[in-house]
C-alpha cells in the first residue's frame, strides 16, 4: 500500500477519535452518566477502531518511509497512550458530576480534559508535520 494510503487512513482514524472524545467530553459536561447516554456503546466501537487504525497506519507510515523507531515516534506513542485514556476519564467525570453537589470541581476536571484533548491534538500534529527536522 501507498504512503498516501496511510496518510489518509492515518488522518480518518484521527478525526473520528477526536469527534468521539469530543462528544464524550460535552456529553460529560452537561452531566449526563454513561448509562444515560445512549450512544455510549458506538462511542466505545469508534473510539478503540480508531485507535486500533490509528496504531497500524502509524507503524505502517513508519515502514514505508524506512524508519525504524525514532525518538518522535516515541511521543507519538505516548499522545496515543493518552487517548487512550482520555475515554474512561470522561465517562469517570460524567459520574462525579452527576453524583456529586459540588460542580466547581467537576467543571475544573472536565476543563483539564477538554485541554488536555485539544493540546493532545496540536502536539500530536506538530509531531507528525515537523517529524523530518528532528
Amino acid at each position: 500500500m501507498s504512503i498516501t494510503f496511510y496518510k489518509i487512513l492515518h488522518l480518518a482514524a484521527a478525526l473520528s477519535l477526536f469527534a468521539v472524545l469530543g462528544g464524550v467530553l460535552m456529553t460529560a459536561a452537561n452531566g449526563i452518566d454513561k448509562e444515560k447516554n445512549r450512544w455510549r456503546k458506538k462511542a466505545a466501537i469508534i473510539h478503540g477502531v480508531g485507535l486500533l487504525i490509528l496504531f497500524v497506519s502509524g507503524f505502517g507510515l513508519l515502514a514505508k518511509n524506512g524508519l525504524a523507531f525514532p525518538a518522535w515516534a516515541i511521543i507519538k506513542m505516548v499522545l496515543w497512550l493518552i487517548l487512550g485514556a482520555l475515554l474512561p476519564f470522561a465517562y469517570r467525570q460524567a459520574r462525579r458530576a452527576t453524583t456529586s453537589g459540588d460542580n466547581a470541581v467537576d467543571e475544573k476536571a472536565g476543563d483539564l480534559l477538554w485541554w488536555l484533548l485539544l493540546g493532545v491534538g496540536f502536539l500530536a500534529a506538530y509531531v507528525g508535520v515537523s517529524w523530518r527536522g528532528w
